[in-house]
């Protein structure tokens, strides 16, 4: 027999203190060694003759703690898997709880072995794992509510890293939405009386039905001037202008990994350029892929002598680890550090030997992994908001295919009346020399006039990162071989009559793309980039080039910005811009002051002071204070500032130039109707979760900007991760409340759009520490505490335990609680009952009553 005696000078220890203890013994150590042969016995003798009573953990003494249901992290291999209840039962021959899942379960967590295959109800409840999985075990940490799985690599299907399964997807509540954006101003020019007043609304409403969403996007103008005219003393001028910006219904299709799109969206811009549409859309999302498979990265290959250990390295740092067994391999599913450079492979063989080469690969804009297929696939009608543009039917097939390691395939058509565009191109990685890739598109096109054109236009785009020197650099060149190519956006709107027309009265001819980004170390980054467009029917030509440096000393930031820009239409204009940025967290917390300096060919030379920052006592109180002067000796200035809460954003200031004065208020947010009532929330932008704690509001959601349930339980999250594992935890802080949450911790996975109900249990009533008595003497440590009541519709029963001296600390107590009570005393079950009045007892500063009871 194993005995654990505690030493005999083991002073009075705290409640909380001695119930971790003990909690940690039989949850920790023990856990891990789930076939032990020796009984474990603990020593209690210490503990009676310090409390003065009998201490009776006869629940934890074989290593384990009661029976029942808890919410647990789930890790699997050391990686978090999820949070839910799972019930855990005593096995015999084993230490500890162990937990009661399915097979289903099982091989959702990635397990396949011969037993689990052997088993052909998937429903059915399976305790003792090892019995079918070889090496496999579970280990339950009560002290952090956490069960941890091992799963020998053996066991494990080759299911890519980080994924989740899509049967944890979860495509959210039936509901109503409606987000908004709200900003009005008014202006003045006090030099001539004139006043301009202004009102924008943007409200994006929605529907989400099952795995469908229908959303629209919005937007209303006003604005209305005011002056003095030769006609008449004041004279308003009055524009209003609503516009339907979009309206469309999507729907996840899991088994393609894509999106269908019904109404009005716009086509992806990969292979032809991007253009808005009315119509019909199927498309590869790569959202719905684990990150180990988003984006390129090459498949590496190699040959195990023996059960071996695979390390991929870059720049230092293991981006891959896995073991494989003897024979060759493709690894594909490694997620690298940069989008380029050299992955060190190594194989450590079972004897201890270690064989190493370097693989080098390049990514370009549409490249794919070997064997992945993207495509989209989109009919309907051509959609523009210019007047005067065609709006033709149209068809058009886009597709990219992974041919190689180093290699992809892509190209697309577009069919219309009066239209055809063909497209074929290839990507390859050059390896240590970058990746290049090159397309080329025929278009044959018939003009309003009937007259037909047709061309070719050559691209080419060449990438290239330097990891060892933090360089990355991107070219992108396009000429167009004669004056009749038209791609479909310059075809539909050639006509167009605005501010704008320019762009699509002369068809493009050459156009090319530079960037490049260089990490300095210690002395900073820079980064440039140049853009040139020339055009076929004009020597004008569109050109931006631009040129940044920042460096950081000591938290202070520095940046120097050059930039050069001109259109057909317009001359060049140069400007240059220098600002430091200091942090004043030593003066005033959360403040950073601000100079900057600036001058442009168009406006002149300006010069600006700000102080920016947050409240030390309100961190959802944002403000901004401003002062400056310009070449005309104008002074301008303002304040700005904007408060966050749980039901949206609420902003304004007031700045002024010379002779002109602006005021500005602006209020962002969401309403949700769901069956549970109608919350409001700060903007929700796609994803979002919906967290409910019954019962109980003022309830802050950790990692939020100060976001708090409402009078009926529910808050707003307005940005989730769709197709990710995303952790919401509350807490009542410090929040006088007579709400508990049982456990504060959840995990929710999204579909794209979806709102995710995110529901904790919460007991509802008062909290208190409770001294127990019995027979004049305090009721032992570790008794078990019964409270009877009903939650989510259930009746369960609540267990507490009691600590040193009687004492146990119970919450969700109604004004005149029964709670029953049973210990041991070695063969002989003692159970007790009382009633705990709290109605007319004050509480601490917590809300906590301390009160006694004797149980009879």
């Amino acid at each position: 027999m194993l005995r654990l005696n505690k030493n005999k000078a083991w002073n009075r220890l705290a409640v909380e203190l001695r119930w971790r203890l003990m909690m940690g013994w039989a949850a920790a150590g023990i856990i891990y060694a789930p076939h032990a042969s020796a009984e474990l016995y603990f020593d209690v003798s210490d503990i009676n003759e310090s409390s003065g009573n009998t201490a009776n953990i006869d629940s934890f003494k074989y290593g384990t703690i009661p029976e029942g249901t808890y919410r647990v992290d789930v890790y699997v291999n050391q990686q978090y898997f999820l949070n839910q209840e799972i019930d855990f039962k005593n096995q015999a021959g084993l230490y500890g709880l162990q937990p009661v899942l399915t097979v289903k379960e099982w091989e959702n967590m990635g397990a396949r072995s011969p037993g689990l295959t052997a088993e052909k109800d998937k429903n059915t409840k399976l305790t003792d794992i090892g019995r079918y999985i070889p090496g496999a075990a579970a280990a339950f940490d009560y002290n952090h509510q956490k069960l941890v799985i091992t799963i020998p690599q053996a066991y494990l299907n080759t299911r890519a890293r980080n994924s989740i399964d899509p049967s944890r997807w979860d495509n959210g509540i039936n509901a109503f939405l409606m987000s908004y954006n709200i900003n009005a101003s008014e202006g003045r020019q006090r030099d001539d009386d004139t006043q301009s007043d202004s009102l924008y609304v943007n409200l994006r409403p929605g529907i989400n039905l099952g795995a469908w969403r229908l959303r629209n996007n919005s937007s209303y103008t006003r604005n209305v001037q005011k002056f003095d005219s030769v006609f008449s003393n004041r004279t308003r001028y009055v524009t209003d202008k609503w516009q339907s910006l979009s309206t469309y219904a999507q729907r996840d299709l899991v088994s393609l990994k894509s999106r269908l799109t019904l109404g009005e969206s716009y086509t992806p811009g990969d292979v032809f350029e991007s253009f808005t549409f009315t119509g019909v859309q199927l498309a590869s999302d790569d959202n719905m892929l684990p990150d180990s498979l988003r984006g390129f990265a090459p498949v590496v290959r190699g040959v195990a002598a023996t059960n071996a250990q695979v390390i991929v390295s870059q720049n230092g740092a293991i981006v891959y680890q896995t073991f494989v067994p003897p024979g060759p391999f493709a690894l594909t599913d490694i997620l690298p550090a940069a989008n380029g450079g050299e992955l060190n492979v190594s194989i450590k063989e079972a004897d201890g030997s270690v064989k190493n080469f370097i693989q080098p690969f390049a990514s370009i804009r549409g490249m794919q992994r070997e064997g992945r297929v993207r495509f989209s696939a989109t009919a309907g009608r051509y959609r523009s908001f210019y007047n005067g543009a065609d709006k033709p039917a149209f068809t058009q097939g886009v597709a990219q295919y992974g041919f190689s390691n180093d290699i992809t395939f892509f190209g697309g058509s577009i069919v219309a009346e009066k239209y055809l565009a063909l497209n074929g191109g290839i990507a390859k990685s050059l390896g240590d020399f970058g990746s290049v890739s090159l397309d080329t598109t025929f278009a044959s096109t018939t003009l309003k006039n009937d007259e037909k054109k047709k061309g070719q236009s050559y691209r080419l785009q060449y990438s290239k990162s330097i990891p060892d020197t933090g360089s990355v650099l991107s070219v992108a060149g396009y000429r167009y071989n004669t004056s009749g190519y038209y791609d479909f956006a310059e075809r539909n709107q050639m006509n167009i009559t605005n501010d704008d027309s320019w762009q699509w009265q002369y068809n493009k001819r050459s156009g090319l793309q530079v960037s490049l980004s260089q990490s300095l170390s210690d002395w900073g980054n820079l980064s440039a980039s140049y853009y040139q467009q020339n055009y076929w029917n004009t020597e004008g030509i569109a050109r931006t080039a631009s040129l940044n440096y920042s460096k950081n000393i000591n938290q202070i930031t520095w940046n120097l910005s050059l930039l050069s820009s001109r259109t057909p239409y317009n001359p060049t204009d140069n400007q240059i811009a220098i600002s430091v940025q200091v942090p004043l967290d030593q003066w005033l917390t959360g403040a950073r002051a601000r100079y900057s300096f600036s001058h442009s060919d168009d406006s002149g030379t300006s010069n600006q002071v700000s102080l920016n920052g947050s409240l030390p006592w309100a961190k959802n109180i944002d403000y901004g204070i401003q002062q400056g002067v310009n070449s005309q000796s104008h002074a301008n200035g303002g304040v700005s500032g904007s408060w966050r809460g749980s039901a949206g954003v609420l902003s304004g200031g007031y700045s002024y130039s010379g002779d002109s004065r602006l005021a500005n208020v602006g209020l962002t947010g969401s309403l949700v109707a769901h069956k549970g009532g109608v919350t409001a929330g700060q903007q929700i932008y796609e994803s979002g979760i919906l967290v409910h704690t019954p019962g109980a509001s003022g309830i802050s959601v950790e990692d939020s900007s100060n976001i708090k349930t409402d009078w009926n339980g529910y808050a707003i999250v307005p940005v989730a991760t769709a197709y990710r594992a995303n952790r919401v935890k509350v807490s009542p802080g410090d929040v006088d409340t007579d709400a508990d949450v049982s456990n504060p911790l959840t995990t929710v996975v999204p579909t794209r759009g979806a709102l995710v109900l995110a529901e904790f249990e919460t007991n509802i009533g008062r909290k208190a520490l409770v001294r127990l008595m019995h027979n004049d003497k305090a009721v032992p440590f570790g008794a078990r505490v019964f409270i009877d009541r009903k939650q989510n519709s259930k009746n369960i029963t609540m267990p507490f335990y009691v600590g040193d001296n009687g004492d146990v600390y119970l919450t969700g107590l109604s004004d005149n609680e029964s709670v029953s009570v049973e210990w041991n005393e070695g063969e002989v079950t003692v159970s007790c009952r009382t009633n705990i009045e709290t109605g007319d007892l004050s509480r601490t500063r917590k809300g906590i009553i301390e009160t006694r009871a004797e149980c009879r």
